[in-house]
């Protein structure tokens, strides 16, 4: 009896049940619609691209890289252990029957066509292509110039440090541009950059990109930090960005002077890796609150987020349209 009154929780705690009840059933459906729109975009992905790139459901990375050790490719391990029973089960039965879109491993990327038939095409989207291809957009402010009477000027010689700001996930230049770019003393002496990191606002996407940390700092460099000969510079960065920040202050340590992080994404060290803690930290798999539900979505599945960017993205001109109808703001 004491063990059967440990499986059945009491009940206070029957509403708690009931949501992860709720939680785990929905999920699992999840699972079975990001399998079938797996064979979905794998017949479009077939017909409508040159040379298809895949996905990562079929694909297993092999033996893990042991604790602190990084990953050989940079792409986080996450891709491949982010699945469920149920949807290993379904993937055994597509591979069983030959279903299935697996990634072409001597396939070059390289030769993928950008933008892919599923993302936007639009001049908006496109103009990267045109502007340099391969540079990121960023926003420059010059120092404010001294006041006529005042005592002292400031030199090209005595100009303060340069200062990069970068932008967390879903956001762009625009983050800084217009909250703190408009302060008075906040290019006092100094140059400010705010930086669309790559995929980002007004920044090249690239198709054949994984977007790993190695990306985003090289992006960077070739972008603002060789272009502009920045000797020295400081960093400010907020959530996603901070990640970059830390990665750009390693690589470049004499010539960052001060990293600011706001909202990093800090957890406590553990035995884990810590690509995993923060799959299931940051996106774990909840109903409530609806932030937490879209990021658990949007991470966990591939081509159900696929989706919603091919129906969100894509036809951005439209949704814009209708917001300005909506809101009767240009």
């Amino acid at each position: 009896m004491a063990a059967l009154a440990d499986l059945v929780p009491c009940p206070a705690e029957w509403p708690r049940a009931a949501m992860a009840a709720l939680a785990a059933a929905v999920f699992a459906a999840l699972d079975v619609v990001d399998v079938l729109l797996c064979l979905v975009y794998g017949v479009l992905d077939g017909f409508l691209e040159e040379i298809p790139l895949g996905c990562y459901c079929h694909r297993s990375r092999g033996k893990a890289p042991a604790v602190g050790e990084e990953e050989a490719d940079g792409v986080s391990d996450t891709l491949y252990v982010r699945r469920s029973a149920c949807r290993d089960a379904l993937l055994r039965l597509l591979g069983a029957v030959g279903g299935g879109t697996r990634r072409k491993e001597d396939a070059s990327p390289a030769k993928a066509r950008s933008p892919r038939w599923s993302d936007c095409g639009c001049g908006k989207c496109g103009a990267w292509r045109s502007n340099g291809g391969d540079r990121l957009h960023f926003v420059l402010q010059e120092p404010t110039a001294p006041k006529k009477g005042a005592e002292e000027t400031r030199s090209e010689s005595g100009r303060g440090d340069d200062a990069i700001f970068i932008h967390g996930f879903t956001s762009s230049s625009s983050f800084w541009a217009q909250t703190v770019f408009p302060e008075p003393a906040a290019a006092n002496h100094r140059r400010l950059i705010a930086v669309d990191l790559l995929g980002f606002g007004d920044s090249p996407k690239p198709a054949n990109c994984a977007y790993t940390l190695r990306d985003h700092v090289e992006a960077i460099e070739r972008s603002l930090i060789d272009p502009l000969h920045l000797g020295s510079f400081h960093l400010v960065s907020h959530s996603m960005g901070c990640t970059v920040a830390i990665a750009l202050a390693a690589k470049h340590p004499a010539r960052v002077k001060s990293v600011t992080l706001v909202a990093p994404p800090y957890f406590l060290p553990c035995e884990e890796r810590a690509s995993q803690v923060a799959l299931r930290r940051l996106a774990e798999k909840k109903l409530w609150p609806p932030l937490l539900f879209g990021s658990a979505v949007m991470s966990w599945y591939e081509h159900i987020g696929r989706t919603i960017c091919f129906v969100v993205c894509k036809n951005h001109r439209f949704w814009e349209w209708l917001i300005k109808i909506l809101t009767r703001t240009r």
